[in-house]
């Protein structure tokens, strides 16, 4: 009995290691899914190092990045008929390319996408949250500066000594 649990758990955890399901990945990126998978990684440890080791597998298979967006050939397949560029079954002109789809950006000036010949590559969502917060101003109450970079500074008098003036000015 001891053996038929133990290949069905093997069986169970390499199904899950293909198949990752959906929920599995939320599940596993709460804290309570973490803490259950470390338990269950060490309870698996001491018994059963297959198990373990199969356990651990499909923890970081699950958490893995997933790649989204599509590829240039899928865009072309979903959006291009006859050579056309199209957009909900209507034709794209090439000067509303841009607007129209945001996530294209050409290797070599706007061309058509549906041309082979045509380098673009396509940005995701995510991508481009990234490099909108890269140009974004920051916030000064954010930063911080180190004292004692400023101290070795030939240019900039630390403010401490700034206050010791202040006091001796007012002494007088």
């Amino acid at each position: 009995m001891k053996e038929f649990v133990y290949y069905t758990l093997v069986i169970v955890l390499l199904s899950l290691i293909i198949t990752q399901p959906s929920c599995l990945k939320e599940f596993s990126i709460t804290s309570l899914g973490k803490v259950l998978f470390l338990l269950t990684i060490v309870y698996f440890t001491m018994n059963y190092r297959l198990l373990a080791f199969l356990t651990l597998i499909l923890f970081i298979m699950i958490n893995q990045p997933s790649r989204e967006g599509m590829s240039n050939k899928d865009f072309r397949t979903s959006n291009c008929k006859n050579n056309i560029l199209t957009k909900n079954g209507k034709p794209v002109s090439k000067e509303n390319i841009e607007t129209e789809f945001p996530d294209i950006k050409f290797d070599n000036g706007v061309c058509n996408p549906c041309n082979t010949k045509c380098k673009f590559t396509i940005t995701t969502s995510n991508e481009q949250i990234t490099q909108e917060d890269s140009v974004k101003s920051k916030n000064s109450k954010d930063a911080f500066v180190i004292k004692e970079s400023l101290r070795g500074s030939k240019h900039v008098e630390p403010f401490s000594s700034n206050i010791e003036n202040l006091t001796e000015i007012d002494e007088h």
